[in-house]
């Protein structure tokens, strides 16, 4: 069987556009990405962290982490790559579309706000490390680079994690 073709048509530097057709064929091939990073890696001994988008959704009024189809994109997506926020800029919206939870609407009734539960919260910290061992085994990455993906890669997506544990902490603390 031929290997599916990758959607991604634009490119800009450390930057990656997923077009709403990707979502929707369910192209979770995100080898070309990772590729170069680990490229950089190699080459430049640093972790360039790069972001991605995903275009087409620009008139709907819901966040990516409201609409079903992102949703479970991304969530197929980390179950193959479990290690994508670590080499991510910003992965908060993606956090937030695998992990996040429907809890209620804002004062003005039209978004729905999402969040991460405690326990989820634990168990990713928990998981992180386990994350990036797959990482560094999947592209036999070398002690060294190992030490750069964690210094530069894991304390973003901890530092995320941790400061979402927090609020969560404090919103358990205030209604209880």
């Amino acid at each position: 069987m031929e290997p599916k073709q990758n959607l991604f048509v634009k490119e800009q530097p450390r930057s990656y556009v997923i077009p709403k057709a990707s979502v929707l064929a369910g192209d979770t091939n995100m080898n070309l990405i990772i590729s170069r990073v680990v490229d950089d890696l190699r080459k430049k001994h640093d972790l360039l962290r790069w972001d991605f988008s995903i275009s087409g959704y620009e008139t709907d009024k819901r966040n990516l982490a409201e609409i079903p189809e992102v949703r479970d994109w991304c969530t197929k997506v980390f179950a193959k790559t479990p290690y994508l926020p670590f080499i991510m800029t910003d992965p908060t919206w993606y956090l937030l579309c695998v992990f996040g939870k429907a809890i209620g609407k804002e004062s003005s009734g039209r978004e729905t706000l999402f969040w991460i539960d405690s326990e989820t919260l634990r168990g990713l910290l928990l998981e992180q490390v386990g994350w990036l061992g797959q990482f560094v085994r999947e592209y036999q990455l070398s002690s060294e680079e190992m030490e750069i993906v964690m210094e530069k890669g894991g304390t973003p997506v901890a530092t995320i994690l941790r400061d979402w544990a927090a609020q969560a902490a404090a919103q358990a603390n205030k209604s209880g």
